[in-house]
């Protein structure tokens, strides 16, 4: 079984896909939060009809893939200002930023730079 915060995540599927009223959605199985039983219940899928509808609706592994990377840009750019254009190296060095913003930056900028990793294999 798959959480729903995982469905949305990993396999890019909206409410939409998810709400088993609306046509193609799919159905789910309510559990107690494990964390704190006050909390709102967990809906789990079914792994295999989480793929599938995926799959439906992005045709492929890569294609999922490819939009998350084109998601984790858009993010960048919002967030930085920058537009994502080369890879840049970074080897070698290590500094500790001196405020939450550069920290943030500098977790952003490792994250893109796995990416842009990932892209040129």
């Amino acid at each position: 079984t798959i959480s729903k915060t995982d469905c949305k995540g990993s396999w890019l599927l909206t409410e939409m896909d998810l709400d088993p009223s609306a046509k193609g959605g799919l159905g789910f199985i309510e559990r107690q939060n494990p964390r704190k039983g006050t909390w709102t219940a967990m809906k789990l899928y079914l792994k295999s009809q989480v793929i599938e509808r995926a799959m439906e609706k992005y045709g492929s592994q890569d294609a999922i893939d490819e939009e998350i990377r084109t998601r984790m840009r858009a993010k960048y750019a919002r967030q930085t200002g920058k537009k994502v254009t080369a890879k840049k190296s970074n080897a070698g060095k290590v500094e500790k930023p001196s405020t939450q913003a550069e920290q943030r930056k500098k977790r952003l900028n490792l994250l893109l730079k796995s990416v842009m990793d990932s892209d040129s294999d």
